[in-house]
């Protein structure tokens, strides 16, 4: 989101976490919301699911404008009954994505380089790790989690 808000885009962010939706507001997103359904009179261009819950690709569906393009990245199902409506009456592109190449990477570290990306980060001790995957396990981190090895 804040690569895309970077580079000059109108970005708009849907999370049901309400960490999640705060942080996209603080972050400069043109709109929040709990669903992305809830933007489909924006007519969307591109969607990322991060998600990749039946749910969250039907409201892609919705939200998403005609000729758009919906990336899933989220793998929360692998497999999704589709209603092929939206897909065919829009024309749309489904498309995977599994990251990214290096080179890909490597324009991250620019954008981190020029101050544009301010990630949220908790950090916890080495021993606590089992504590911390219970956390992300029940949604209740924030950005994303780092064991110190040693932080002295």
């Amino acid at each position: 989101m804040q690569m895309a808000l970077a580079t000059g885009c109108e970005v708009y962010a849907a999370d049901i976490a309400e960490h999640a939706r705060e942080f996209a507001r603080k972050s400069g997103a043109h709109g929040v919301a709990k669903d992305i359904a809830e933007f489909a009179d924006k007519e969307l261009d591109v969607i990322v699911d991060f998600a990749g819950f039946k749910s969250s690709f039907e409201s892609c569906l919705e939200a998403s404008a005609f000729r758009g393009t919906i990336v899933l990245a989220g793998m929360s199902n692998t497999t999704l009954d589709l209603n092929v409506n939206n897909v065919i009456l829009k024309e749309l592109t489904i498309r995977g994505s599994n990251g990214g190449n290096a080179k890909d990477i490597a324009s991250v570290y620019d954008f981190f380089q020029a101050g544009d990306l301010k990630p949220e980060i908790t950090t916890i001790p080495f021993e606590d790790i089992g504590k911390g995957l219970e956390k992300l396990k029940k949604g209740e981190v924030s950005g994303r989690l780092v064991a110190e090895v040693n932080p002295d």
